[in-house]
């Protein structure tokens, strides 16, 4: 079980690779989302066959913080960068998502509902690439909309990358900014990915495909980021808390509080 206070991180409950994190106000929710439950007892026999892959020891580790919005996962990254052995990227997908963003409007109009970007297939692939190619230090493969993310600028690790990338007018000098970048991040032996816009399914492909990736899930508890969000975001003309209560609670409640621990 996951033991929660109201003021500071919970125990970190771990399965093998999966750590799970709880902050502010632990509220049982009902395990009725059995499909969720399913998916965690996968990511954790995907998890013991990642270990039988052998991580060797001196390997670099590869660390997906993934997090629902103002979950505080923000502060969380931020402390985990600041250590020196770790190379971190925030929110590498946030370019991504803008290029989806009129599909989801279109398919809202026609509906009237909303499209998680994690429910459209294309993304979920375009995303999985990203993150393993900057988790891998393959900056090559990476588009110019990966490697123009403002949001690069937030770390030092990304930040130069951004800027000399940026600042290139040939084609030799941006091969120059990757080159420059991969050695600075190949130095670093954890490579820390802090997103919202990420599922824990994708998440369970990555960890399936490299022995030495580390998933971070973070939860908060409803209420906090309920007002959290309602202060922070537009909600194109919509009651807030009507829009939160269709959509953001009911994902909550996937996370089944009192069921987070995996069967092993």
């Amino acid at each position: 079980m996951v033991t929660r206070s109201r003021f500071k991180f919970s125990q970190p409950e771990q399965t093998g690779n999966v750590l799970i994190l709880s902050s502010e106000w632990g509220v049982p929710v009902p395990d009725m989302f059995q499909k969720e439950m399913a998916g965690r007892r996968l990511l954790a026999e995907q998890d013991r066959s990642t270990q039988s892959g052998n991580c060797a020891p001196n390997a670099s580790r590869y660390v997906l913080l993934v997090a629902y919005s103002r979950s505080g996962s923000s502060l969380t990254s931020d402390i985990i960068s600041r250590h020196p052995d770790v190379f971190a990227y925030f929110e590498p997908l946030h370019t991504l998502a803008r290029i989806f963003r009129s599909q989801q409007v279109e398919f809202e109009n026609r509906t009237k509902k909303h499209l998680y970007l994690t429910r459209m297939n294309d993304y979920n692939l375009l995303a999985t690439q990203v993150l393993e190619n900057q988790m891998t230090c393959n900056y090559g493969n990476l588009s110019r909309l990966a490697l123009l993310n403002p949001l690069m600028t937030y770390y030092y690790s990304t930040k130069l990358l951004y800027d000399c990338v940026r600042r290139s007018r040939t084609p030799q000098a941006e091969k120059y900014c990757l080159m420059a970048a991969e050695e600075r991040c190949k130095q670093k032996p954890i490579r820390l990915m802090k997103t919202v816009r990420f599922s824990i399914d994708q998440a369970g492909v990555l960890l399936k495909s490299h022995p030495c990736a580390k998933l971070i899930f973070l939860i908060k508890d409803p209420r906090g980021s309920f007002q959290s969000k309602i202060r922070m975001f537009d909600f194109y003309g919509k009651n807030p808390v009507d829009f939160n209560v269709q959509r953001f609670c009911w994902r909550f409640q996937k996370v089944c509080f009192q069921d987070l621990q995996v069967e092993g």
